[in-house]
């Protein structure tokens, strides 16, 4: 055996033979290890180095999985049926004042600001500013609605748009008489109105013939329907006063409209 080792060193080097070992070594290992089982024992040299094969599986079915944080589920029907759930201000949709002869019935006073303001905000309208009070008509920013007394609307020819001109505004409803008008950004003024449902439904109609009928600033009794009366419609408009009472009294607009 020692002359035996010691003609494999004359003839390869101590260097040679240790890379042949080590070249063995790991050749053996190699074998042994990839013709083992997952999760099995891996022996060499008799038992002298041995382990356990690792299981990929095995591992992957220890390892702890991360839980996506849940998002809420959102139930849509409350929003819905809260939405749904919006009193109506009218038997008809506001969609009906995009004409200027819409009408909008079964208006009260607890309904009355609200439905106003449903309108301007269709039509895009604004209050005036305190610098904008006391001007004329004519001067007024368009996209702004306004109050004027019942007086100022008598017109007696078909000059209603011209007879508006030059009249002043208010900011506010200063009294029972004072009538809500639109100036939209196109167009002749809107007087703001309330008239039975009769006529209401009598404006609406495609006849092109000239209707008479009496309106009011406020809801009033059975007059009770928003109408929007375009200025360059009206033909005449005379002021009348109706006695309730000794000390009550309604004021009210007689029209012609076209």
């Amino acid at each position: 055996m020692d002359q035996f080792l010691s003609k494999l060193l004359d003839k390869y080097g101590l260097a040679r033979m240790v890379i042949a070992v080590l070249v063995g070594f790991i050749a053996l290992w190699g074998l042994a290890h990839f013709t083992s089982a997952p999760g099995g024992n891996v022996s060499l040299f008799w038992g002298l180095v041995q382990y356990t094969k690792n299981n990929p599986s095995a591992s992957l079915a220890t390892t702890p999985k991360i839980q996506e944080p849940s998002t809420p589920s959102v139930s849509l029907s409350a929003t819905t049926a809260s939405q749904n759930q919006e009193p109506s201000t009218s038997s008809i949709s506001l969609s009906a004042v995009s004409d200027d002869l819409g009408a909008i019935y079964g208006i009260t006073q607890k309904t009355l600001d609200k439905t106003l303001q449903s309108v301007r905000a269709k039509r895009h309208l604004r209050p005036l500013e305190a610098l904008e009070s006391g001007r004329s008509v004519a001067e007024t920013a368009r996209g702004t609605y306004f109050f004027i007394g019942i007086t100022y609307l008598s017109v007696s020819s078909a000059k209603m748009v011209e007879n508006l001109s030059s009249k002043k505004v208010s900011r506010f409803r200063d009294a029972d008489w004072y009538y809500e008008i639109h100036l939209p950004k196109t167009g002749a003024p809107i007087i703001m109105a309330f008239t039975h449902e009769s006529d209401a439904v009598r404006l609406g109609s495609p006849k092109r013939e000239i209707r008479k009928i009496s309106v009011a600033a406020l809801p009033w009794e059975k007059m009770t329907s928003l109408v929007s009366l375009s200025a360059d419609h009206v033909i005449t408009a005379n002021e009348r006063t109706l006695n309730l009472s000794e000390r009550e009294m309604v004021y009210i607009l007689d029209v012609e409209i076209q």
